[in-house]
Formats: C-alpha cells, structure tokens, sequence
C-alpha cells in the first residue's frame, strides 16, 4: 500500500472471506410421520369433505362448500365429493 491508502498493487487485496455457516438441515428431507389416527388417506379426505360447511352461508351446495376448503373450482369440488361417494348438489348447513 502506499501511504496515501491507495493499493498500488492487486496482490495488496486481500479480501474477507468469512467462514461459511453450515445450512440448517432442510425441513422437507426428513418430513415428519403424517398422524392419520390408524386412518388410510382415502378415509381422511372422504370425512373431509363429508363434514365441509360453508362459512360465509346458512346453507350452499355441498360442492360449494367443499371448493373454498380445498381451494379448488367448481369442477374439481363436485368430482371431489363424486369420488368420496357424497352428492355434490346437496345442500349443507353449517
């Protein structure tokens, strides 16, 4: 360095190089056992959509209540509940 501060040369770099962190272990590697209760998927999904209400009306269609809890449209919610065996034009109350 010259003794205005100004390097005259690249060698008189020397840059900070922090020493890497390790990464936190990824939470997805290892998910954590899904408690069903002795359940199988199926038999969970069906009760779901077995007990949708609706929250915003006294009563709706049980497609209508089922799209919002899933996050689905109206097609995918009234195959939903043909799946599940449960009528998708009847109507539920809350």
């Amino acid at each position: 360095m010259t003794n205005d501060g100004v390097l005259d040369r690249p060698r008189d770099f020397v840059p900070f190089a922090p020493l890497p962190r390790p990464l936190p272990p990824d939470p997805r590697a290892a998910p954590a056992p899904f408690l069903t209760c002795g359940l199988a998927a199926d038999e969970l999904l069906r009760r779901a959509v077995a007990n949708a209400r609706s929250r915003y009306a006294a009563s709706c269609e049980r497609w209508a209540a089922v799209g919002p809890l899933f996050g689905i449209g109206r097609d995918a919610a009234t195959e939903l509940c043909v799946k599940c065996g449960l009528n998708p034009l009847e109507v539920v109350g809350r």
